[in-house]
């Protein structure tokens, strides 16, 4: 886990750790909505295509219930999108919110890895 600004923390999710979830406890499916009561899960994925902006997906979680959903193009998108529903802004109109939390501070899941460990 890492922390993150505004009491938020990321769990770099890699291809093994997501395998071990899933053969641990059935999956992020099935544990995000028991992690959600109480508070928010965000579950964010991001793609880059050669180091171009690429596609984003974003699953907001609260109290058991998915309250957002939505896939699209990185920039103002998914993401951010969850993220403001969360409460992340600065109240400033065109801000990347994933900024403001330090998201951007590493462009791979190696590098959050490498933070976290």
């Amino acid at each position: 886990m890492t922390a993150l600004r505004r009491g938020l923390g990321l769990l770099p999710l890699t291809r093994e750790l997501g395998t071990g979830l899933s053969q641990a406890c059935g999956g992020l499916t099935d544990r995000c909505p028991r992690w959600s009561t109480g508070a928010p899960i965000l579950l964010a994925r991001n793609e880059t295509h050669g180091g171009s902006p690429g596609e984003q997906s974003a699953e907001l979680w609260l109290n058991r219930r998915i309250i957002f959903s939505q896939s699209g193009f990185a920039y103002h998108g998914p993401i951010s999108m969850a993220l403001l529903r969360m409460g992340v802004t600065d109240g400033r109109i065109g801000r990347y919110e994933a900024e403001l939390i330090g998201l951007s501070r590493h462009a791979t899941t190696s590098a959050w890895r490498a933070d976290a460990e």
